[in-house]
């Protein structure tokens, strides 16, 4: 073969690359990624075709929600919803929960619970743990409880909108 005609033939690849790169649909999500922060908590997915990283929307339209959760007489409630509700119900709506994750209750922590409105209390062991009230009961719930609540939630996010971008053949995080 004549370097014209290899010279012709990657032409005519990387030209072929190029349309099908333009014209296929883009590759599925391969990492949806949860940033459970102090204050607020995000669901996002990396876009492998073009390196991008799509953040979720909530059903709200927010592409965050506030990292509270609420324990109300009809259950927990997270997020935007438990925010919204916390004045009223400030003793049974936490927030800031990751502070005390993998901590010993110490002084520092005993004192430092002081100035949140729902109570922060020694568990047997040695732990901070919340004491709400939820559905009619007395609960005891750890920080790792609450952290679990969002990540739900968020969970929650990211199916509802992987769904709807591959439709049916979506099961719980299994492609069918």
């Amino acid at each position: 073969m004549s370097s014209g005609t290899l010279l012709g033939l990657a032409l005519l690849g990387v030209g072929g690359c190029y349309w099908l790169q333009k014209n296929l649909p883009p590759p599925r999500p391969k990492i949806v990624g949860i940033d459970l922060g102090t204050t607020y908590s995000v669901v996002a997915a990396y876009q492998p075709g073009d390196g991008t990283v799509d953040i979720y929307e909530d059903g709200d339209g927010r592409r965050c929600i506030p990292s509270v959760v609420a324990f109300t007489d009809a259950g927990p409630v997270v997020g935007l919803a438990a925010k919204g509700q916390a004045q009223a119900n400030a003793r049974n709506t936490v927030y800031d929960a990751k502070r005390f994750i993998g901590k010993d209750f110490t002084p520092k922590i005993g004192a430092e619970a002081q100035r949140y409105p729902f109570r922060v209390l020694n568990s047997s062991d040695g732990v901070p743990v919340f004491e709400v009230e939820s559905e009619g009961k007395q609960l005891t719930v750890t920080p790792e409880d609450i952290g679990a609540l969002i990540i739900g939630q968020l969970r929650r996010t990211a199916e509802a909108r992987i769904k709807g971008e591959f439709g049916k053949g979506w099961e719980g995080g299994v492609m069918g």
